[in-house]
């Protein structure tokens, strides 16, 4: 009945006057009576409105809690660091006025025990409350202010009783940069009356979301990546206190209703005994407060806590009993649910406010308890992860900068890396592949992370290479996938940051005491030859290759670079090798590539004279000049707002290059001249195949003919779309390149499966997560098969497999070691792969990165057998030349999250070596 009136109800609700403005929210109508200390600031009157009637800005927000900290002996305020914009982070910590005066004694004290020490005394509990991570996501960040004033101000005893037994961290607003985008679409889009139809521009947004930061990257997904400055002070914070509870305040869709912890499974393995516990005795009394106050509610439907890397679940391996806190949404204003009820924004918070809250009185009351389990979970952790692993080792002779870069991030966890001063065998030692180290010593200079230590239990949860998810779990989620549920797993369930770091990580049973020291600043790269007459050699394997690289093209430095692989002097040198001759640059060339070498790590080999051993000559006309390249990026709808951060993020922080944020509507009126690069971000899981009849005709000729011109076109993910042909024209039509989807050319794909595979039932269903990782065709079971068998070439069984996609997985790429792409990367990579599309080449001579055979294939994740083999040795990474330019082609995204290294390298010699190497050359510009 509900469903039938929906429709009429909508209508009368944007056609009648909206009902009055509800009562103002109150503290007392929340929390119950409350003695508020009439010599502090109300909260309306700091906003200049009714508390929750709208959403504060979030400078209204930090005005409020520094006024409540200079007024309040019970607050005081942490800064942790500030946004790309520049605006303030800051946690507001309260407690009694007596433990606030000695604020810094309890915290070093504190994080002292749960680090080992007995410091013996009685401490006060700390509890955490984040709020608003995702700027789009507001009224938790009111809800957190609200909670602050109410502390700071009831002098009632309950609320002083839970103030002397606690400290409550508050980080009221973990995202500002994404709420000042909010705040401004709010703002643009409001209006006299607020609009409850929730497909309305208000509710929907604009692109790019204010879900992300500045770069529009997920702070909720940073927890181990650190990409971000708002994570890297918030994960320093949160070491510097060792929470015993966290509380993560976030919205969902606005037909939902309020959802906590507990999560539904899987949980991680190293999850502590104790936290299910908690879980359920925390998560019933706010079922019980929301109960009272006649609010639906629900736990363990769509989260889970498997992944490490969110606000919800890295603390959990702390000993923090971590609870997410889900909210249905009214985007600021009002919005008519699906139930036929209008919920407004004072709703939101006033929901918010009871979970945080009754959080809060619960955990208090249960100090002595909660502070004794956050203890016993510490001690509990014996160094084994759940897989038996008890050390990990970076070997770091290959690519070094990037297992630096590694070491760094875990230390900046709270979790000890050290490095070996002497060389070390580990016989049983298995590398991220699969592979046994065997008798071969690992040099000295390799980080060792021996999970014996107190942040042990999260080192075996972020390290761990290849998390296993249960048979029972994947039993289920078969089934969903086979009904066309599509996947049960809300996070992807691969994460190893040593696969995507794209270094050398072993993991070992055994405990060894060796000769080590802590990890200390990097070592600075440097220049041998520097008298070398006729130039210098930059080493695309050294730390800081690509850094020093960038610098020098942004300098305008004379450069060449080789199409192929050489040798001289005993060294191998790759394609890709950059050379930067004496002639052109200048006496003071020495002392240039020497500061560089200082800054970024990079080394330069000096050379005397042209001739190579084998391959091109310093004087071949195989060499080709280098210049700084021009980056349009492409913006807007449909692309991926993180993919396009991470890209936006990357060529302006970490390169250093001038980017211009091209919107896709302007392709077919923008002068594309001034561009030498055009880069493509990820469009998100089916939304590629729509960009070609969005360009429409004009763009597709105008952007055709810049390539054919000279121009370097790279496309990501699903913006690999705009290279193909329209999904409803022949695969040989209208093209840049010879790529095409899988699901375009299956008559000319060659069956990887015998010509008998049938389509499978639901009867019988089994799952063996052992076979499933080992890659064992037995790995789902089932009986009896029906009797019609569909060709492994048909369009529907294809889109039968494409229901097992990879939804997460890391896969195994084989390179083309002699292409200049894979310059400083070797020949294979890992690649986080969550699409549906295949990827095959008409001219497999272009295909510079192929994923590897069905055995070997995947590296981490869940892969079932249909994906294993329709992903098998389809194309990751080409380039083509198209007239006078080139299109270079991921299947993924290679920045994904700020986090995959090794495919990152290959899209930097892309952007920086790819206009000179994979363009043909035009002679230069005379100056006047």
């Amino acid at each position: 009945m509900i469903r039938r009136l929906l429709p009429l109800l909508l209508l009368l609700a944007l056609v009648l006057p909206v009902r009055a403005q509800p009562p103002a929210l109150q503290l007392e109508t929340l929390a119950g009576p409350l003695d508020l200390d009439p010599s502090l600031p109300r909260l309306d009157a700091l906003l200049g409105f009714p508390w929750g009637e709208r959403p504060a800005d979030g400078d209204a927000i930090l005005a409020a809690c520094q006024r409540l900290a200079s007024a309040s002996p019970r607050v005081s305020l942490l800064h942790y660091g500030q946004t790309w914009e520049g605006r303030p982070l800051v946690c507001a910590a309260v407690s009694s006025p007596e433990n606030i005066a000695r604020l810094e004694t309890l915290r070093a004290a504190h994080a002292a025990r749960m680090r080992g020490a007995d410091t013996g005394d009685d401490l006060p509990l700390v509890l955490w409350i984040g709020a608003s991570v995702h700027g789009d996501e507001t009224s938790g960040a009111d809800a957190a202010l609200g909670l602050l004033a109410l502390l700071a101000a009831d002098r009632g005893r309950a609320t002083a009783g839970l103030l002397e037994r606690a400290i409550v961290l508050i980080d009221p607003l973990q995202n500002p940069d994404g709420r000042a985008r909010f705040m401004a679409r709010w703002r643009a889009w409001g209006g006299p009356s607020p609009v409850l139809d929730d497909q309305d521009l208000g509710h929907r947004g604009e692109w790019p979301p204010a879900r992300g930061n500045h770069y529009l990257q997920d702070l909720n997904r940073d927890w181990f990546t650190l990409s971000q400055p708002e994570t890297r002070g918030r994960v320093a914070l949160f070491l510097d206190w060792y929470p015993a509870m966290s509380v993560d305040l976030h919205e969902m869709a606005s037909s939902a209703t309020t959802l906590f912890s507990p999560p539904r499974e899987p949980d991680n393995p190293h999850l502590p005994a104790a936290t299910r516990g908690w879980w359920q005795t925390l998560g019933d009394a706010v079922a019980q407060a929301f109960g009272r106050r006649g609010w639906p509610c629900v736990t363990g439907d769509w989260n889970e806590e498997f992944s490490p890397n969110r606000g919800g679940s890295w603390p959990l391996h702390l000993g923090t009993v971590a609870i997410l806190a889900e909210q249905a949404s009214s985007d600021g204003g009002a919005v008519l649910r699906p139930d036929g009820q209008i919920m407004d924004y004072p709703d939101t918070v006033a929901r918010q406010c009871t979970v945080a809250w009754t959080l809060l009185r619960t955990a208090a009351d249960s100090a002595e308890a909660l502070a004794a389990d956050q203890r016993a979970s510490r001690r509990a952790w014996k160094g084994v992860a759940a897989d038996g692993t008890r050390l990990y080792l970076v070997d770091a002779s290959r690519r070094p900068e990037a297992a630096r870069d590694l070491a760094e991030r875990l230390t900046a966890q709270g979790i000890r890396v050290d490095r070996t001063r002497a060389p070390l065998r580990l016989d049983d030692a298995v590398d991220a592949w699969g592979e046994r180290r065997g008798g071969r010593a690992f040099p000295a200079g390799s980080y060792v992370v021996d999970l014996d230590q107190p942040e042990g239990r999260l080192a075996a949860a972020v390290l761990e290479l290849d998390p296993s998810l249960p048979d029972s779990f994947l039993t289920r989620e078969r089934r969903s996938l086979e009904r066309g549920g599509g996947t049960l797993l809300y996070e992807a369930a691969a994460w190893s940051p040593a696969l995507a770091g794209g270094v050398d990580v072993y993991r070992s049973s055994r405990r060894v005491e060796l000769p080590s020291e802590p990890l200390a600043a990097a070592a600075p790269g440097g220049v041998s030859g520097d008298d070398a007459p006729l130039g210098f050699l930059l080493r695309p394997d050294s730390p800081g290759a690509i850094d020093a690289l960038a610098a020098l093209l942004g300098e305008r430095v004379h450069a060449l670079a080789s199409q192929e692989a050489f040798a001289r002097d005993g060294q191998e040198w790759p394609a890709g090798t950059v050379y930067l001759p004496r002639r052109g640059n200048g006496a003071a060339l020495g002392e240039r590539l020497a500061a560089i070498a200082r800054a970024t790590g990079a080394e330069f080999v000096g050379v005397d004279q042209a001739l190579s051993t084998s391959g091109p000559d310093l004087g071949s006309s195989t060499w080709r000049r280098l210049g700084s390249p021009r980056v349009a990026l492409l913006a807007g709808s449909p692309f991926y707002a993180t993919s396009f951060g991470a890209l936006w993020q990357h060529l302006e922080r970490d390169l250093g290059l001038a980017v211009t944020r091209l919107d896709f509507d302007q392709l077919d009126t923008a002068d594309l001249d001034r561009y030498t690069v055009i880069l493509v971000p990820d469009a998100g899981n089916g939304r590629g195949a729509s960009l070609r009849g969005r360009l429409g005709g004009a763009g597709w000729t105008r952007l055709e003919a810049w390539v054919r011109r000279g121009g370097t076109l790279i496309a990501t993910g699903e913006g690999t779309g705009l290279l193909f042909p329209p999904p409803d024209e022949a695969p040989w039509g209208d093209a840049l390149g010879a790529l095409r989807p899988r699901r375009q050319v299956l008559d000319q794909v060659d069956s990887l499966l015998d010509a008998g595979r049938r389509l499978a039932t639901l009867d019988a269903l089994r799952v063996d997560g052992a076979a499933l990782r080992a890659g064992d065709s037995t790995a789902v079971r089932r009986a009896p098969l029906p009797a019609a068998s569909i060709a492994t070439t048909t369009p529907e069984y294809d889109a039968w497999l494409r229901r097992f996609a990879p939804g997460g997985a890391i896969l195994r790429v084989d390179l083309n070691a002699r292409h200049w792409l894979s310059a400083g990367v070797g020949d294979r990579v890992p690649a986080m792969v969550n699409t549906d599309l295949a990827l095959l080449s008409l001219a497999p001579e272009s295909v510079v990165g192929r994923f590897a055979p069905p055995p070997s294939l995947r590296l981490a994740g869940v892969l079932w057998p249909e994906a294993r083999w329709r992903w098998a040795e389809t194309v990751y990474l080409s380039q083509e030349r198209v007239g006078d330019g080139q299109v270079i082609a991921f299947l993924g995204n290679p920045a994904y999250r700020g986090a995959f290294r090794g495919t990152l390298r290959l899209l930097d010699n892309a952007l920086l070596l790819g206009p000179g190497l994979g363009t043909r050359p035009r002679p230069p510009v005379l100056q006047d």
